[in-house]
């Protein structure tokens, strides 16, 4: 999925496989592998291709149908996910581990509203 995806956003942008791997300097031999299936990026190469034609890496690997899905922003959510986001925060920080990206909040807010479900269940049993 990931090789039809790439090849199909690069299309759209109306950029020739040597064009594309300019703008990431990879050979134009590199490009046309990723969209053959013969090469694999790194999740950081694919992090820059997602980020580039502004789609999720979701979307790029063929986890989703949605090139744009809705991302949480740190505004929108209650005070109690906000402790519990600043929390792990101050963990990570600890640890040297970076936890900036939108793909990691809209994790994080669907484990949290998951645990909120759980919870709530065994109350009402």
């Amino acid at each position: 999925m990931f090789q039809n995806r790439l090849r199909e956003l690069r299309k759209q942008r109306k950029l020739t496989a040597r064009e594309f791997g300019e703008k990431f300097n990879l050979a134009e031999s590199t490009i046309s592998g990723y969209e053959t299936g013969a090469r694999k990026p790194d999740m950081e190469t694919v992090e820059k291709f997602a980020d580039f034609f502004g789609v999720s890496v979701d979307y790029l690997l063929g986890r989703t149908d949605d090139p744009d899905p809705e991302i949480v922003r740190y505004e929108d959510l209650d005070e109690e996910e906000r402790q519990i986001i600043r929390e792990l925060k101050a963990i990570a920080d600890e640890k040297g581990l970076e936890l900036t990206s939108p793909e990691f909040l809209n994790a994080l807010k669907a484990a949290i509203d998951l645990a909120k479900r759980i919870s709530e269940n065994q109350r009402n049993q």
